[in-house]
């Protein structure tokens, strides 16, 4: 080989390292992104489980206030 042809060798090499490189960051990216999706739906599903609780709680106050004036 060339001296030309094994530059040309090393500049190929290192672009598709770079691309490799890159690949595998934006894999990992997805895979962040993912895991982030499922942790604010997972929030989310407890928050709504909290606010439902709070409903609830509050309208079992509320009937229960409401029949303890009617005993009196």
């Amino acid at each position: 080989m060339t001296t030309e042809q094994l530059k040309e060798l090393v500049e190929v090499i290192s672009v598709l390292t770079a691309k490799s490189s890159v690949l595998k960051e934006r894999d990992e990216l997805h895979s962040l992104m993912e895991e982030n999706q499922r942790a604010a739906s997972e929030e989310a599903e407890v928050l709504f489980s909290f606010m439902l609780s709070l409903r609830i709680f509050a309208d079992s106050c509320r009937t229960n206030r409401t029949r303890k004036r009617r005993h009196l």
